[in-house]
C-alpha cells in the first residue's frame, strides 16, 4: 500500500500539469470561440505604431534588467551560469506566469535556481 502511494505521489506533478494544461486549452478555446480574424486585425491596427515601437524598447529593457539581475545573482553565489542560460531561466517562468494569468505574482529573485549546480 505504501509503495502504490509513493509511486502516485511521485506522478503527481506530472498529472496536475498534464490536467491544467487541458483545462488551459480548454479555457483559451472557449474564449476565442467569439473572436474573428478581422476583428483582431481591425485592433491591432487602431494602435499607432510609435506605441508599438516604444512598448517594444520598454520591454526588452526591462528583460534586460531582469536576466542581468539574475546573472549578477550567479555570480553571487558562486555558479558562474551563461548569460543565455540565465537568460531562458528568467524569461521562461516569467512568460508562463503572464500566460497563465498570474503577473500578480512574484518570480524568485533569482530564477536560475532551477538550473542543474554547475552548469
Amino acid at each position: 500500500m505504501a509503495n502504490r502511494l509513493k509511486r502516485f505521489l511521485r506522478h503527481l506533478p506530472a498529472l496536475l500539469g498534464v490536467g491544467l494544461l487541458c483545462g488551459a486549452i480548454f479555457v483559451v478555446q472557449r474564449e476565442f470561440r467569439s473572436l474573428k480574424l478581422a476583428d483582431i486585425e481591425v485592433a491591432l491596427a487602431a494602435i499607432p505604431h510609435r506605441a508599438l515601437g516604444i512598448s517594444f524598447l520598454w520591454t526588452l529593457l526591462s528583460y534586460f534588467i531582469l536576466t542581468f539581475y539574475d546573472r549578477l545573482g550567479t555570480i553571487y553565489a558562486g555558479h558562474k551560469v551563461s548569460y543565455g542560460r540565465v537568460a531562458f531561466a528568467s524569461f521562461a517562468p516569467t512568460r508562463c506566469r503572464i500566460i497563465w494569468g498570474l503577473p500578480r505574482f512574484p518570480v524568485p529573485p533569482c530564477a536560475t535556481a532551477c538550473m542543474p549546480i554547475g552548469g
